[in-house]
């Protein structure tokens, strides 16, 4: 029995709670000195580690800017390939125009980039859709110039909200101070508490047997969380590697 110190600390703080109140429903083990002593430190370390996740910052995510900003960028594309293949040069130039700088950029790939370098390409490709020529060139396609304005649009507000990401001094002092209150707990209840149950688990009985089993479970329970934000994590990625492709294909 052996909590990870890899835990979110939403998981690490479910966890600590349960054990504490695991612990108090069982009032015969009041009379267990060692026990006693130790979820006292427990109780008390564990108060603090949650006072410290209040004050830290959760980081916002830009899962639903970058989706946004694809949207736009997608269909964007695909309109200039339609009017690229139209039989009036006017627009089949203007078309092209616009695709020759996208492609130059790194074609349908920008979306598949990390979220740092998208932004930073789409930003290249907004100074080039800027000029005069280009202003021009939005006349013979319609509906080309709003959807690259939304587009843009988009693209700022993923540059805002990852400048906003970036953590000031006090904010990485909470999340430090957390995660390091984290670790110190985790520790503790892994050297003076689990280590002490698995061994009662299987030598004693009564109440501090069923304490053990409560214990272990809910340490399966936040050992587990671990693999399923690996899956999710990867998920994400992968969809996101797709919706390129499929982007891709339809605009092919």
């Amino acid at each position: 029995m052996r909590a990870s110190q890899n835990l979110k600390n939403t998981v690490a703080a479910t966890l600590f709670d349960e054990i504490v109140e695991h612990y108090a429903s069982h009032a015969s083990l009041a009379e267990n000195a060692y026990l006693k002593e130790r979820m006292g430190v427990v109780s008390e370390k564990k108060d603090l580690f949650l006072a410290s996740i209040k004050s830290a910052k959760p980081k916002t995510t830009r899962e639903s800017e970058d989706k946004s900003r694809a949207f736009y960028f997608q269909n964007l594309y695909a309109s200039l390939k339609g009017y690229s293949s139209l039989l009036i040069e006017s627009k089949k130039e203007a078309a092209a125009y616009f695709l020759e700088i996208i492609n130059r950029h790194g074609g349908k790939k920008v979306t598949s980039l990390p979220y740092d370098e998208e932004t930073s390409t789409l930003l290249s490709i907004e100074k080039e859709f800027s000029s005069e020529e280009a202003k021009a060139k939005f006349k013979e396609v319609e509906g080309c110039e709003e959807l690259a304005e939304k587009l843009f649009a988009a693209n700022h507000a993923m540059k805002s909200l990852s400048i906003k990401n970036e953590k000031s001094t006090a904010e990485q002092k909470a999340e430090l101070s957390s995660t390091n209150l984290k670790k110190e707990v985790l520790t503790y209840l892994n050297e003076q508490i689990f280590s002490y149950l698995a061994w009662a688990k299987n030598s004693e009985g009564g109440e501090l047997a069923i304490f053990a089993n409560e214990a272990e479970i809910a340490v399966n329970k936040a050992n587990a969380s671990i693999s399923k934000r690996q899956k999710k994590s990867a998920s994400a990625q992968t969809a996101k590697v797709q919706d390129a492709q499929k982007s891709e294909n339809a605009a092919n």
